[in-house]
């Protein structure tokens, strides 16, 4: 009864080995995989650079101007904005529309005593990522306030945006650090080790009903390990391969 006992016990006990062992394998074997899911990031740069108008200078030959209009003032075209003294024969006028400002800028004539700031502004800076932003790219500037704008010119690394609102805040605004942000993307987080890409373009492997399946992707954010992409074969909590 005894040696009956022991053979019960080795025969469960090589049973539970034989498992633990196919189980080890089974683990061993079985692929690595992340889930899918739906994500959205806003990339954003800081930068400093310098803030230029678009703006017609007011000029006077008078040793003492009187100003008629406060900074910031919106005039029209041919609006009185100074007087050369106080017997109003010498009269300085706007020579167009838009926002008056004493602050001028490096080119400005000998005779200028201020400006008038219209049509919007630009912010130019030189940038280390450049390459990442295209002509004609929508985005968001952040100086004063967060304001809708474009990428106007690339050259090199200097970028010019473009903002045709916000005037008024950065009428007396040289040189300010500003952060770029691209409008917030939205697309399907995948691990930068399931991406792959060979002459076709860039895949990454789907498992469907357990097996891997090539899927096209196109890859809209890569950056710090984080992947957003997007396709017609590729669904929020789906299984990827990764490595």
């Amino acid at each position: 009864m005894r040696n009956y006992l022991h053979i019960v016990a080795a025969v469960i006990f090589l049973g539970a080995a034989a498992y633990l062992v196919c189980l080890f394998v089974q683990v061993e074997r079985s692929p690595e995989t992340a889930s899918v899911y739906r994500m959205e990031v806003d990339d954003s740069v800081e930068a400093v650079g310098r803030v230029q108008c678009d703006a017609e200078y007011i000029t006077a030959d008078f040793e003492t101007v009187y100003f008629t209009v406060s900074e910031g003032q919106w005039v029209s075209g041919g609006k009185l904005v100074a007087l050369g003294d106080a017997s109003f024969e010498n009269l300085v006028t706007a020579p167009c529309a838009g926002y008056f400002t004493r602050t001028l800028g490096a080119d400005a004539p000998e005779n200028a005593v201020g400006r008038i700031v219209s049509g919007g502004w630009r912010f130019v800076a030189r940038l280390k990522n450049a390459g990442q932003y295209r002509v004609g790219q929508r985005l968001y500037l952040t100086v004063f306030d967060k304001y809708p704008a474009y990428i106007e010119k690339i050259d090199n690394n200097t970028v010019t945006v473009r903002c045709k609102t916000g005037l008024d805040a950065v009428l007396e605004a040289g040189t300010v650090r500003a952060t770029l942000s691209t409008a917030e993307l939205e697309g399907l987080r995948v691990p930068q080790r399931a991406l792959h890409s060979d002459e076709g373009g860039c895949f990454v492997y789907v498992l469907k009903t357990d097996k891997p399946e090539r899927t096209p992707v196109e890859v809209i954010f890569n950056k710090n390990g984080l992947c957003l992409v997007k396709g017609d074969g590729i669904f929020e909590n789906m299984k990827v391969l990764v490595g």
